[in-house]
This record gives C-alpha cells, structure tokens and sequence, in this order.
C-alpha cells in the first residue's frame, strides 16, 4: 500500500479509528507463498500537509499502527512486516502498549521473524528487509515546506483503560527501527522506545526527544545479544521521567554527537552490554565511560517554549569533527546542513554542532555580522 493524502478538512488520512491491533493500520504478513512481504509506505505529497496517522485507539497492541511477519518452521517460510515512513506525523493516538507503533515478530523453533520499521531512511540506502528501492517521489512524494510539524511522533499515549501508563510509545520486539530526522514530542507512558529480544535494532538519528512524559526511562534496552541500539545527532531535553536513568540497557549502546538535558536523572545505567560514547554534552556525564564528553547544560533558544535549537555561545556548538562517513546523516534536523564553521566561536573538536540542530549563523537574523541585521542594507 502507498498512502499520500493528506487527509480532508485538516483532519489525518487516518484518523479516529477503533481497533483491537493497530488502531490505525494493521499489517500482517500471511506467508502465502514464501517470499511475500505485507508493507506500507507512507509519505507527504502536500508541503504543507504531511501524510498523517492521527486519533486512534487500539484496545490492546498498536495505537496508530501495529505490525505483525510471519514464520513457519515446516516449510521454512517467513516473510516480514515493514512500513516506510516519509515527512509524515503520527500523533494523539492511544493503546495500553506501542501507543505509536508495535512491531511484533513471529516465533520460531530455527529463527525468529521480526517486523521492520524505516523513518525517511533513503531508497538506495535502506537494507534488503525494507520497502525496496522504488522512490516514493516517482508517485508524488515532496519533502515538507519549512516551518511545517512533520516527521513527528507526538502526543501519543500508552495507557491503559484507567488512564494509567502501561507501555510504551514505540515497542521494537525482535525486530528493527532505523529512523533519520525524528522528534518525539509530548508523548506519555512508561517508556518511550521499548527495545527487546534477541535481534533487534533501534537506531535514531537527528532526532529531538523533548517534552515527553514517561513513568521509567525514555529508552529501554532488554535485548541482550542483539544489534542493540545507537542515538546520533539528537537533543534529549525537557523530558519528566518519574523515575530511573534516561536511559537504561542490557545491550550494546552507542552515542554518538548527543546533548542530554535531564537534571536530576542520570543519562545512563549500564545493565550490560558495551557502551560507547562519543562528543557527548551531558547535564552529568556520571556513568558514561571516559572519552570526549563535556559535563554542562545547553544553552536553547527557548526551551520554555519547545524551541531546541542552540543559542551561538551555548556548549555544543562547533563541538565535533566533521563527519565523512558514508553511513552520516549529511543534514539536520530541519533539513539544514551540517558542519558548519561558526568563525565567532572557537571550535572544540571540530566545526560540527552536537544535537539535532546545527547553528547555521552566528546572528539569529542569518547574517554573517551584526550590522546586518538592522534591515538597512545599502
């Protein structure tokens, strides 16, 4: 399935539906005949309208969208459930568990099938398990116009019929999210992103994790033995976690460019596993091991107000080395470039900004001196 409206009358393409899994969207994979995938791709075709999931409720698994492979041990058959998602929003969708999404998996006495979810992770970029390479642009796709709320998972809730938190917003069980550019705003439940199992994947990058309410840790890492999971480029600020580390895993862990903002919780609690931690700002840097991390607090152009870009003289700015890898997100989160060289400040490691928005220019009028900024240009 390909779905890019933009929904009517400024209500979600989907939008208050009632379902037990998958209040939204259900796909389910029936192993036919060994090698069919159940896949859905989602993406904007409206600049001003992002494709959207929005005011459902699923009674047990799934708020907005739930998946669901398939396996079978005689014949060896399995077959995944994968969604692709691009310049969307996801929001006000509620279950007791994956108040946004639940990727389910399949058991299995050889190998455990699990089900696959892609967030403007590029064709030619995604792994064989994906939507395959065809470009959504070919149909209409269009990024979203500047300014607009999108590629958002907010105000979501995993909560059970007396209001009270049960789950978590994204539950990845036995299976994979790869996500680029992604906020979660103003979500609730016990967690945010729920990693477990033996094979999975959670791998966030350019992502904002702001404002969001959770019972326990924002990330949930019981998946010993798997891929484990990696934050890259992302601004973790502004978050009530009632108890408990930011982050909490058994499993390997990688940050990598991160700002987390939490005062009063610890950014991590290291179950087991191996953790890695790279040109990380932290409020307290306590449990992370040695290596190039600074302990302070952002300075946000109004975090008051959800504004979680980087003041010019905040901590973080000019912070990292450029990064030439092939697998590096070359954009932020607005779609702005990374790398760039403030002249006013003097770099730490290097010219890229840590978190998820890069300082395009030392002054917020875009220019590059200040007698610019006054609107009487010659």
């Amino acid at each position: 399935a390909d779905v890019g409206s933009s929904g009517y009358n400024g209500l979600g393409v989907i939008y208050d539906n009632d379902a037990a899994y998958g209040g939204g969207v259900s796909l389910n994979d029936g192993g036919n005949n060994g090698d069919s995938v159940a896949e859905a791709r989602f993406f904007s075709t409206n600049a001003q309208k992002p494709v959207r999931i929005s005011g459902n409720n699923a009674t047990v698994l799934g708020g907005a969208m739930f998946l669901q492979p398939f396996s079978s041990t005689v014949p060896i058959n399995h077959t995944q459930a994968t969604a692709c998602l691009y310049d969307f929003r996801i929001d006000d969708n509620n279950a007791p568990d994956g108040g946004a999404i639940f990727m389910a998996f399949a058991p299995d006495l050889l190998d455990d099938e699990g089900s696959f979810v892609e967030i403007n992770i590029p064709a030619l970029d995604a792994p064989e398990d994906s939507c395959g390479p065809e470009n959504p642009a070919a149909l209409g796709a269009v990024s979203c116009a500047a300014g607009v709320p999108c590629n958002e998972i907010s105000d979501n809730t995993a909560e059970d019929n007396t209001n009270q938190p049960s789950g978590a917003i994204i539950v990845d069980q036995e299976s994979a999210l790869l996500a680029h550019r992604l906020t979660m705003r103003g979500n609730a439940g016990i967690n945010l992103i729920n990693e477990q199992g033996t094979a999975t994947v959670a791998y966030v990058d350019d992502c904002l994790i702001a404002d969001n309410h959770t019972r326990n840790e924002l990330f949930s890492v019981h998946a010993a033995g798997s891929a484990g999971a990696r934050l890259t480029d992302c601004t973790i600020a502004g978050n009530a976690i009632d108890n408990g580390y930011t982050i909490a895993s058994d499993s390997d862990f990688a940050l990598t460019r991160d700002i987390i903002d939490q005062p009063g919780h610890l950014p991590y609690d290291h179950i087991g596993g191996t953790l890695t931690a790279q040109y990380v700002l932290a409020d307290d840097i306590t449990g992370l091991p040695p290596g190039t991390l600074q302990q302070g607090e952002a300075q946000f152009v109004d975090a008051a107000d959800g504004d979680y870009h980087l003041q010019p003289v905040s901590l973080g700015v000019d912070f990292a080395p450029t990064d030439n890898s092939i697998d590096d997100v070359k954009v932020d989160l607005d779609g702005k470039s990374r790398n760039v060289d403030l002249t006013q400040i003097t770099n730490n490691y290097g010219p890229r900004d840590i978190g998820a928005y890069e300082r395009q220019s030392y002054f917020s009028c875009g220019a590059g001196d200040t007698l610019f900024c006054n609107g009487f240009e010659p």
